[in-house]
């Protein structure tokens, strides 16, 4: 049993233990609000009750949050926590047939969204679904608004026209005379329901436990140590929180003391290079797209990076011209990390102070990886299979599903890597975004955009394959700045790059690529 890193069992206790031991420092920051340690465990305390007592919440019920970015997700997070309900953090891209559909996977009793969300004026219409709605406002925690005229508020709150059954700004005020306790929830109870990022299908309910979430914020903190970071910092974090990797990221930062700065418009590179100018990070958590982005503002090389320590990439592997220009422009070398939703979701973290792509580092204290065949046999050192994993910090299974990915202990991940001779992992594809060619050769599309990367012009790319008159064809997809590059020269270049067999038979040029939000291309979406 992997020994817990904080002086607490369950993240029921969470809010307290971080108000007792931080006090008064600022935790989170978002626009022109700004709440400390103690404010936040004041703001759990009257929610939590509020849910129970108002809302008729009993530990162990699933509740929806569908948010962005704010000031709300901490609270809200740890408000649940605090009497044992169990936050299902979903997208706020998602509609009304996916919300419905994760409402039933996860038998959720309640959604909590923002008042402008389509989905709730579609429930409001809808019978039988069966949740209580709660919306949420960004005046929620204006100062105007928390000052002790509860009762005015509360008939001010029951007049106003919502589309939800409750206010949240209801919460914020509540008080009872009632004494209540934090739930003692459970080690190895279910902490929160994680969705994943759906790029080769239906979300998955990731169902993590207390320990897995307290593991990993330990895990983490351990490597970062080892990056020559410990202490509070002061994180900038331009990701959606409802994604396992910047909510594990705010966690752990919060654990050590540290402020967060949430970016409220995450799709947006002015607004994140402006707090990157104002808010003066010492750590900063992005993903590929986003990287590209920032570099390629005009603005971003000219602001002051004398603060930032550590610079954090998950998600898609990031190319190598990108990572090279960043450290150029920071001074900060990316280190580049592995994980999934399932583990909660740190797996492997580099510290190497060298950026090589797909080069992920070495797996967490207390994390076993392994490389396995399609058998399940293991496989030498240096050899592609699928990544395997075994860890405190590894899923207790799917909600509403039949775990098929564990095998004797070891949770397979459907992901293609070899582990280095140094002991590192080298994250190479998704094993269903493979292609197998006649003769059995097989082509990792990762690989194949890592080398066309380096090209100067192109900036960004996706490989692939199509049918044609049964024949697996090949096909590159590119992003340029160059209005000069033609598809001819592209091809000249892959054939100097490239095994022939790898070298793409369509060469299309694109403005633009979809990516998900924790920044994979969506090669699904580039099917015409």
């Amino acid at each position: 049993m992997s020994q817990l890193p904080l002086s607490i069992n369950s993240l029921s206790q969470l809010p307290q233990w971080l108000s007792n031991q931080y006090a008064n420092a600022p935790a989170v920051r978002e626009g022109n609000t700004q709440l400390s340690f103690s404010e936040l465990n004041g703001h759990c305390r009257a929610v939590s009750q509020w849910f129970v007592e108002v809302l008729n919440l009993s530990a162990g019920d699933r509740v929806i949050v569908q948010m962005p970015n704010g000031a709300h997700y901490p609270v809200l997070l740890m408000s649940l926590w605090r009497v044992g309900l169990v936050p299902v953090c979903l997208t706020t891209s998602a509609d009304i047939t996916e919300l419905e559909r994760v409402a039933k996977l996860t038998q959720a009793k309640a959604l909590i969204a923002c008042h402008s969300h389509s989905n709730l004026a579609e429930l409001a219409v809808r019978r039988g679904h069966g949740l209580t709605t709660v919306s949420c406002s960004p005046e929620d925690f204006s100062n105007w608004f928390l000052f002790p005229l509860k009762r005015l508020w509360r008939h001010i709150c029951k007049r106003s026209p919502n589309l939800a059954d409750f206010q949240f700004r209801e919460a914020i005020v509540y008080h009872s005379d009632s004494l209540m306790l934090s739930a003692r929830s459970e080690v190895d109870e279910v902490a929160m329901i994680q969705l994943t990022s759906a790029t080769t299908g239906q979300a998955k309910a990731v169902q993590l436990s207390h320990r897995n979430l307290l593991s990993n914020v330990g895990q983490l903190n351990h490597r970062l140590v080892d990056i020559g970071i410990s202490g509070p910092q002061r994180l900038l974090m331009p990701l959606p929180i409802y994604h396992s990797y910047p909510s594990m990221i705010c966690l752990m930062t919060w654990c050590q003391g540290g402020v967060v700065e949430m970016a409220s418009d995450v799709k947006e590179i002015n607004h994140i290079a402006e707090l990157f100018d104002r808010f003066r990070p010492t750590l900063f958590a992005g993903v590929a797209p986003l990287f590209m982005g920032l570099v390629q503002h005009p603005l971003f090389p000219q602001l002051d990076f004398s603060m930032l320590k550590c610079t954090l990439s998950g998600g898609a592997p990031l190319n190598q011209a990108i990572g090279d220009q960043w450290q150029a422009i920071t001074h900060c070398v990316i280190s580049q990390g592995y994980g999934l939703t399932e583990c909660s979701p740190v797996v492997t973290l580099d510290s190497s102070g060298r950026f090589v792509t797909g080069a992920v580092g070495r797996p967490l204290q207390e994390t076993e990886v392994r490389i396995q065949d399609e058998s399940g046999s293991e496989l030498p050192q240096g050899s592609a299979g699928e990544i395997c994993i075994r860890g405190p910090q590894v899923m207790l299974g799917y909600a509403g599903q039949v775990d098929t990915q564990f095998e004797q202990g070891w949770f397979r991940t459907g992901d293609i890597g070899r582990v280095d001779p140094d002991g590192s992992l080298h994250m190479i594809e998704r094993q269903s975004d493979v292609i197998s060619l006649v003769g059995n050769f097989k082509i990792y599309p990762s690989e194949v955009e890592a080398l066309i990367s380096q090209h100067p012009d192109i900036t960004d790319c996706a490989f692939g394959s199509y049918q044609e008159d049964g024949e697996i064809k090949l096909r590159l997809f590119v992003v340029t700045n160059n209005r000069r590059l033609t598809q001819k020269m592209i091809r000249n270049y892959c054939r100097q790059r490239l095994t022939a067999y790898k070298v793409p038979h369509l060469i299309e040029l694109r403005r633009a690529l979809p990516h998900s939000s924790v920044g994979r291309v969506l090669r699904s979406g580039l099917v015409d």
